[in-house]
């Protein structure tokens, strides 16, 4: 992966992009926990060993090191569409699981996934989210952020009709906190990855529809492709 510094008003970071510049897949925003840095946690931490996806991954630093805020996000997305209009995967840890509450609040028609690790929110208007795949991993021996502000908001996004699914570890006194090795873990069919390859296809090129037969109906011709699509052509006369 070819690395370049974010450096962006009130965010900086790391962009990590493949070594062809070709991206296949929709980028990723990447927002560590609390006091944290682009690379100490999570996606970011996996960039930095020299982890390969073929898709941009921009690893964001709030530089106050602190909650993530409107303005902040609201830059992340501006730097983002510097690179590309595809929507984003947002994902978070811990205190970045905020950041991923604030990409939900603030930019919501840019956001294409959103994933929660050991991460929070207060969002409650669970309708407006139904159409973004979403998925939490916490654990129930969590006393830094604990479980029942995710635990509400992912079943009453999916009582609600939305697509939003969880790993929740129990209690049982080995868990807690640190567990954003294990949800991003790309060989656990559960963990982050796997997951959000599931979620989305490769952008694929708009492939010729060869016409196979045309016929003329209520006013309008009517193309049927070798594909077995219709395409309508209406005719209209003017004096």
């Amino acid at each position: 992966m070819k690395k370049s510094t974010i450096d962006y008003g009130p965010v900086g970071g790391v962009l990590y992009t493949p070594e062809s510049g070709l991206a296949n897949y929709e980028p990723i925003s990447w927002h560590h926990g609390l006091g944290g840095a682009h690379d100490r946690d999570g996606v970011g931490k996996q960039m930095a060993n020299g982890m390969d996806v073929d898709r941009m991954v921009f690893c964001f630093q709030n530089r106050d090191q602190n909650n993530w805020s409107k303005g902040e996000i609201l830059a992340c997305s501006e730097y983002i569409r510097k690179f590309t209009d595809w929507k984003v995967n947002v994902v978070g840890y811990s205190q970045g699981g905020q950041g991923v509450a604030a990409w939900l609040n603030y930019c919501r028609d840019r956001v294409l996934t959103a994933g929660f690790i050991a991460g929070w929110t207060n969002l409650a208007n669970y309708q407006d989210f139904v159409n973004i795949p979403m998925r939490a991993w916490h654990d129930a021996d969590d006393d830094v952020v604990t479980i029942g502000a995710i635990k509400r908001f992912i079943e009453s996004v999916a009582a609600a009709g939305g697509d939003a699914t969880s790993v929740f570890w129990p209690k049982d006194g080995i868990g807690g906190h640190g567990i954003v090795g294990k949800a991003t873990d790309p060989n656990d069919p559960e963990a982050y990855w796997q997951w959000l390859a599931s979620k989305k296809k490769p952008i694929e090129p708009e492939l010729e529809d060869p016409i196979d037969r045309q016929y003329y109906l209520g006013g309008k011709i009517h193309f049927v492709g070798a594909s077995g699509k219709t395409y309508t052509l209406e005719i209209r006369s003017e004096n």
